[in-house]
């Protein structure tokens, strides 16, 4: 996105706080060496939203997929470069980050058949974004 970023983390010592402040200031620090610049680089505080339910966490991994398709930045959601989205699909190589089991873990157990349930979702947002919802791609 060119104004924002979307992450989906796991946090399970609910310590999310820290963990954005530090990217967040790493990130702002890294903006203003590299435009030999001061100041604040971020608008607004980070938001987050806690996942209780399977199907939202499902929408979510779709939505961040999405979000450049949606904003006219690509034509397909493994075509924004800066995304983990082709990286969890296994089209790139994993950056090491990425926690591409634990993305898959969400679809299915099994690697090839998680990335199959993945790929399927968030292709029924592909084809409904281009009015073919139903069609196979």
């Amino acid at each position: 996105m060119t104004n924002h970023y979307h992450l989906l983390v796991e946090t399970p010592h609910g310590d999310i706080a820290r963990g954005m402040q530090y990217l967040n200031a790493r990130y702002a620090e890294w903006v203003n060496w590299s435009r030999g610049e001061k100041g604040h680089v971020l608008r607004a505080r980070y938001g987050t939203v806690l996942l209780t339910r399977q199907s939202h966490l499902w929408e979510v991994h779709r939505y961040i997929a999405m979000n450049p398709v949606r904003a006219s930045l690509c034509d397909r959601p493994e075509n924004w470069p800066w995304s983990g989205y082709a990286q969890v699909l296994g089209l790139e190589p994993a950056r090491s980050f990425m926690d591409v089991r634990g993305a898959l873990r969400d679809f299915g157990e099994v690697q090839g058949l998680g990335r199959a349930h993945l790929r399927a979702f968030v292709e029924d947002a592909v084809m409904a974004e281009r009015g073919m919802a139903g069609r196979a791609a």
